[in-house]
Formats: structure tokens, sequence, C-alpha cells
């Protein structure tokens, strides 16, 4: 990845239809069609555990989005890097675009955005297996084949039924009749999902972030980056009311560049704003020459259409391990964010005296960060082996004591420190509502709409059930809470259990249905 700095046209292309299946990156040791994902570990299992036959659909698709993001677990969901995906970044070998999000460099103070395009040469995906046919296009020509092979490729089966994409034989075998021994036997071999789609082609991503402390000149300078990143603009003049120093320092803002790319072959390092526009321009004709897989599909068995209902495999990240990789991301941002007020004490209104305050806070972010790592490294190291193996021909089971007290002993840390986590974060699980504990400039009761109300409009609008989607009520509690100095405090959940934990409980009720 290559910093640059500069001030880069951006065109929006606008997004095609996406699947219901998740769209994930590609991870760096490889993946074919068909083979099976174990979702938690963000891996691939090397079995094939569904009949089919590739379809390959041609055409490019080109895709652009543009997103404001405040720290690296905004730049995740964005990426849609899972938690899974995140640990085997941090341990091992994972995506690219997880590489790039676990790297970047964003916090609040960073006003930042997000630049993704996309372009795809087609797509190859899993389609029924009748006919048995190696592969075929989505749309053949109409006279490459008789009408007799093209009936009974596109058109119903002598049963009167469509063709289905199913399990093969050997794993429905396994599957049996979905005991816990048989589905824990059914993950192993074919993990929770497939890969039902390759995207080939090339990607870019970049982060454009500039630095200010001033309410107004950020909003005015990201007004006018997502003018000149759009391709309609934006309608009237964003300085027309800022007085001239101000508008200075519109126009002496510097940003600061990340990006990385994703195939692509004979393009250039753009350095320089027509360079950036002409990479874009020539992304499409890089992905043709050069292309690569770039992202992929994944869909879970309990999607078939032989599936029995009955029986459910566990299909997503761990919601602990979730938690714990959130609030590793997000305290990252919140340490990077903390150098960035020290290094600024003039522009955050912080006396010599508070600096100690500060750094005590960053010390404990910093256990903290320490705490979660060595858990999701113990995570790591333990995951997908059983405490149960078969012996003697299959025959017997026995279980391995030792692993098995480590897995409990991993299960009751895990617990314990989200717990702790939580009771960090003013007794609710959302590790943005630690911002609050930070410096503003202006009033403390700015932390709210400084740190915490704009991603949380963001999260609501992507994911409404999250911990990090709050209500304007909730918000409103909130600067209840705020100490009346933007100093840091020892977290005193006396008032939050009253106005805001009372709002939470009840929308966690109505999201179950309580």
């Amino acid at each position: 990845m290559r910093s640059l700095v500069g001030i880069f046209l951006v065109f929006c292309i606008p997004a095609g239809a996406m699947a219901d299946s998740d769209n994930v990156g590609v991870p760096d040791s490889g993946v074919e069609l068909g083979l099976g994902w174990d979702s938690q570990l963000a891996r691939v299992v090397s079995n094939r555990c569904i009949e089919f036959a590739p379809v390959r659909e041609q055409g490019q698709t080109l895709n652009m989005t543009l997103s404001e993001v405040s720290d690296t677990s905004d730049v995740m969901d964005k990426l849609n890097v899972s938690a899974g995906m995140s640990i085997r970044t941090m341990f091992g070998s994972g995506s690219a675009q997880a590489e790039f999000a676990t790297t970047s460099k964003v916090n609040s103070s960073s006003n930042s955005l997000l630049i993704r395009a996309t372009v795809a040469n087609g797509v190859l995906f899993v389609g029924p297996s009748r006919p048995l046919v190696p592969a075929r296009t989505a749309y053949p020509p109409v006279d490459a084949q008789p009408a007799a092979e093209r009936e009974s490729m596109w058109f119903l089966d002598e049963d009167g039924l469509h063709d289905q994409i199913v399990l093969t034989g050997e794993a429905a075998d396994i599957l049996g009749d979905g005991s816990a021994r048989e589905i824990r036997e059914f993950e192993r071999h074919c993990g929770d999902s497939f890969v039902s789609a390759i995207y080939s082609g090339a990607e870019l991503i970049a982060i454009s972030s500039f630095q200010s402390t001033k309410s107004s000149v950020a909003k005015a300078v990201k007004s006018k980056l997502e003018g000149e990143f759009s391709a309609f603009g934006v309608q009237g003049d964003v300085t027309a009311e800022m007085s001239a120093e101000e508008k200075r320092e519109v126009a002496n803002t510097q940003l600061e560049v990340s990006y990385t790319q994703i195939g692509g072959a004979g393009g250039i390092i753009p350095t320089e704003k027509a360079a950036f526009i002409n990479k874009l321009e020539t992304l499409p004709l890089e992905a043709l020459k050069g292309p690569q897989f770039h992202t992929m599909d994944i869909t879970p068995y309990t999607d078939l259409a032989d599936w029995p209902q009955r029986i459910s495999l566990e299909v997503g990240d761990d919601p602990i391990e979730a938690g714990l990789t959130n609030y590793y991301w997000t305290f990252t941002s919140i340490d990077g964010l903390l150098e960035e007020i020290k290094k600024n004490q003039t522009g955050y209104g912080i006396e010599a005296d508070r600096l100690e305050t500060l750094e005590t806070l960053q010390d404990t972010i910093g256990q903290y960060r320490q705490g979660i790592y060595r858990i999701l490294q113990r995570t790591y190291a333990l995951a997908g082996k059983q405490s149960e193996y078969s012996v003697f021909f299959g025959l017997f089971q026995r279980r391995d004591k030792d692993l098995e007290a480590k897995l409990e002993a991993l299960e009751t840390d895990k617990r314990t420190l989200h717990q702790r986590l939580v009771d960090f974060s003013f007794g609710v699980e959302n590790p943005n509502l630690v911002k609050l504990l930070l410096p503003v400039p202006g009033s403390a009761a700015d932390a709210v709409s400084h740190y915490i109300a704009p991603q949380s409009r963001r999260v609501c609008r992507t994911s409404p059930v999250s911990g990090e989607c709050m209500t304007n009520s909730m918000l409103t509690a909130l600067l209840s809470c705020v100490p009346s100095a933007p100093d840091w405090i020892v977290p005193d959940r006396t008032c939050w259990q009253l106005p805001l934990a009372e709002v939470e409980r009840d929308r966690v009720g109505d999201r179950a249905g309580g």
C-alpha cells in the first residue's frame, strides 16, 4: 500500500444488483468454485459437497462507491470484512480487502472518505448439474446448440422439476439425520457454506483523509470532496458563509490518500490527480489484461432446495468473537486519535496538566487491546480443533480432555473480557461510546455530535439491529451523561442505567418481538 498526497477526482458508476449471498474478498490462499467455506474461521474447506456445473456470465460490470468512514471497524464493515477474516489477517493469511482495512489509519479527527472501484469480467457461478455438461455460459447463442439440447438444458426435466443445485450423495450421507455428531462431521468436511460465485477482474480501494479541528472547515472540505468525487457535483457554494481565513484553510487542506489494487496489468502508480483519473479510466482495460479473483459470493447450505429444514447449521461469525474484534479495531482507531489530540493540544484546548489523564486513558485502551489480541491469538491457534475423535475404524469416539479444557477456558475468558468491555462502554455493547471520554473542540456535549451521532446514523442505514445503531432518543439520553468538562473519568454506569440502558432494553425487546 502506498501513501499519496493530493486531491483526486473520481467518477461514480452505478452499482449493479447484489445477490442474496454474502459477498466477501477472496482469501490470499486462493479459491475454487463450489468449494466449502467455514464462516467462523473464514477459510476454504477443500471439498466440494454440492452437485453443480460452472456457469459463466460474460461482459464487464463496473461499480464504484463512496462512503464516509470514521474508524477502522467502519472501514471493515464497508468492505464486508468479517470478524473471522479479520482474525485470519491478524495471525495468518486473509484477503486483500482485510489487509487494507486492518492497516488503514482512520479515526474521528481525520475526516475520511472510502472509495471502492470494482471491475468484474463477468462472473463464474454454480448452476444445476443437469444436463451433464462440464460448463456453459449463462446466455448461450441461439444457434449454438440443437433445439433438443437447449430444451434439456433450460427447461423442465422428465419429472416436471427444474434442475436444482443439491448436496452430493457423500455429503448427504455424512449429514444423515442431523444429529450433533453428524452436523459436526458435516461442517468439518464441507463447512457451513459454499463458494457460489467468483468475480475476476480488478478492484481499487482508496481512503482519502484530511485533518481539521474546525467543524465548519471540515464540513466545507468534505462537501467539496464529495462534489469532486461525485458525477453530479454539489449544489451551491459550501464556503459562501465562511471567513476569509477559513476559506484559505479549505483551499490549502491537503489529503493523504492510501490505496491498494487487486488485479490489473500494465497500469501506472498514480501520484497526482490526473494520474488517478487515468487509473480509474484504464481500470477496465487493466482488468481484461491481467484479471485476478477479487471477490466471491458465499451461500449457506441451508439455502439449498434439498436441505432438510429441521437441520440448522451455525452460519456466520461467533457473536462474542465478532464483538471482541469490533472493540479491538475501534480501540485501535481511538489510540490513533489520542496521538493526534496530544500532537494538537492547542486545537483541542488541552492544557499541559491534562495530558496525564489522556495518557491514562491511552494506557487503559492499550491494555484492553493487548487482552483482546491475546484472546484472539488463542482463538486462532485452537480454531477448527475437535475435542472428539474417532478410533478403531470410526466405531468409537474418544475425547481429548486436555483440548477440551483449553476450549472451555478460552470460552470463559472470551465472555469475561467481553463483559469487561461492555462495562467499560457504559454498560452497552457499543465500543463507539468510549469516544465520549475523549476531548473535543468546543463543549463537552459536542462529543455526541462529533464522535457518536455520525457513525451511529451510518450504521443504522446498513445494520439497524447493530448495537452501534442508536435512536434519536438514545442520542438525546447521552447528553445527560457527558462530563461537564472534556476530561477522562472512570466510567460511571449510574447515569446510563437510567435513561440510556432502559431505551436499549426496550429496543432489544422490540427486536426480539417481546
